[in-house]
């Protein structure tokens, strides 16, 4: 790293994001020009605006030693998120560690979702089962301000996580989070269930991206010998938490759609759809429950 430093000390800001573009691409980091200019922007602590207005200042020593950390990471193939210990997410910025899922933005297909079943004047009871950040959860009553939510994770870290970022947000007094194994320490009715559950299947995991296999928890990834154990467990408990006519919400893997809607179905919802994400892929499976869960 102390190469690293010596090799940025004294350039402009614009020919270090040169050269550090030029290393990313070498240690074969796809997004490296982008990466280049918010790893750039970190250790500066300046934003994209202040960057293109100087182009010619020149780092100094601290910066350029910062900087040198920042790529250090990076070509070990630590995602830009994890190493600022933050993501945006649906337009807001979430504390994020390697004790909970980096947010996706193939995951605002779910929110998205979600609200449109959400009036908005919506002022009921959200769970979202394995929350982690509480990104889902979070954004939801972010949208919905009368809306209150419960998130649930097996991890007790992962719930720090989500706590930090509902106090962050002003959202504290409206969500929240328990340890909890699934449902095993859920108690309620609610008007909407989501979840992004472990959907990955060991063949799967064998071929994960690096940035995803070496950052990611992988109990938050792996999901059964087929990738669904946790949609059959969740479908089939989740009746006994779900208000008439209440929601459950999936998000999936790409290939999951017709498998999940299956064990939907046989665990008695109805009105299920499948939601593509931007790129087209199928995202998200949606079901209804018409019948009455359990109270308090």
């Amino acid at each position: 790293m102390a190469d690293l430093a010596a090799d940025f000390e004294d350039m402009s800001a614009q020919a270090a994001q040169r050269h550090l573009a030029g290393l990313l691409r070498d240690g074969e980091i796809d997004s490296a020009d982008l990466d280049a200019r918010l790893l750039l922007q970190g250790a500066l602590a300046c934003d994209a605006a202040a960057l293109a207005r100087a182009p010619e200042r020149i780092l100094s020593s601290a910066e350029a030693a910062q900087l040198a950390d920042y790529a250090a990471q990076r070509l070990a193939h630590k995602p830009v998120s994890r190493i600022f210990g933050r993501r945006e997410f649906y337009g807001r910025h979430f504390i994020i560690n390697d004790r909970v899922l980096d947010p996706r933005p193939d995951s605002e297909t779910l929110i998205e979702t979600a609200l449109a079943k959400l009036p908005d004047a919506f002022s009921g009871q959200i769970l979202d089962l394995g929350t982690g950040s509480g990104c889902l959860l979070l954004t939801l009553l972010a949208e919905r301000t009368g809306a209150h939510g419960l998130g649930g994770d097996v991890s007790a870290p992962a719930l720090d996580v989500a706590r930090a970022n509902a106090a962050q947000l002003g959202l504290h007094d409206r969500a929240v989070f328990i340890e909890s194994d699934w449902l095993k320490n859920i108690t309620g009715s609610f008007d909407m269930i989501i979840a992004n559950p472990p959907y990955l299947g060991p063949g799967e995991m064998e071929w994960l991206a690096r940035d995803v296999a070496d950052y990611d928890p992988h109990l938050a990834l792996y999901g059964g010998a087929d990738g669904l154990d946790p949609y059959r467990h969740l479908s089939h408990a989740a009746v006994d938490f779900l208000a008439p006519a209440a929601w459950l919400i999936f998000e999936i893997g790409h290939l999951q759609a017709r498998a999940v809607s299956h064990i939907m179905a046989d665990a008695g919802f109805g009105a299920i759809s499948v939601v593509p994400d931007l790129a087209g892929r199928d995202r998200v499976v949606i079901g209804q429950y018409e019948g009455a869960g359990q109270d308090g």
